[in-house]
């Protein structure tokens, strides 16, 4: 298999996986493989090349009623990455946040992709990420990624180079939350048993009161 026919494969692996551990947490109905127009080329376009992005392109999406806050619609762009080898570096992972950051900041300005995201009631849209990256490695499928990157992500006193999380702070974006496999592995094992413990019962979740999802 020549190295590009390995990275097709180890792209569809990951897309798979991310889709039936989201189908897993209820997601289901998703939107997958989704274009839009990029409003920022030349802030976005690839670093060396001589044209401006035209346009992202996102693994899936799905949005819902957000459970924290009952004025607001959450609209998820999911983007997966998968390691059939060893996880790479850190500054990998903040390639891969800084592209979905990038995605993010566009989505709301196309007006034809965001219209797609109506539900009957007038809502906010928030566009929110999910990077879902996890590694086939055996040794790692307890692997925290998160812990690894996250004092990058939070010391704002860092040096500002092209490979730290420093770089986010131009992108105007809610948030993106990362998916490792760690998160994967806990989220999965705990839907797990309690199915096969209560092969009836409907798997829900708890949401704390946030004095903004209280209406009835």
């Amino acid at each position: 298999m020549s190295g590009g026919e390995l990275a097709v494969k180890t792209g569809n692996d990951g897309e798979r996986m991310m889709k039936e551990f989201l189908k897993l947490i209820g997601w289901s109905n998703l939107s997958q493989n989704v274009t839009f127009l990029c409003s920022l080329g030349l802030k976005h376009k690839i670093k060396k090349s001589k044209s401006e992005k035209e346009d992202h392109n996102i693994d899936a999406t799905f949005y819902y009623d957000s459970p924290l806050n009952h004025d607001d619609t959450d609209i998820i762009l999911c983007s997966s990455k998968h390691n059939q080898e060893r996880y790479t570096d850190s500054n990998k992972a903040y390639s891969y946040l800084k592209e979905l950051a990038y995605s993010l900041e566009c989505s709301l300005k196309d007006i034809n992709f965001a219209s797609k995201f109506e539900n009957g009631e007038i809502k906010k849209k928030v566009f929110k990420g999910l990077l879902f990256w996890v590694s086939s490695n055996r040794d790692e499928h307890d692997y925290n990624m998160i812990g690894k990157i996250s004092d990058g992500l939070i010391n704002e006193d860092e040096e500002k180079t092209e490979n730290t999380i420093g770089k986010l702070k131009g992108i105007n974006f809610d948030s993106i939350y990362l998916v490792d496999n760690r998160k994967a592995t806990f989220i999965y094992s705990a839907i797990k048993t309690a199915q096969i413990n209560n092969p009836l019962a409907i798997v829900q979740f708890l949401y704390p009161h946030t004095g903004l999802n209280n209406k009835t």
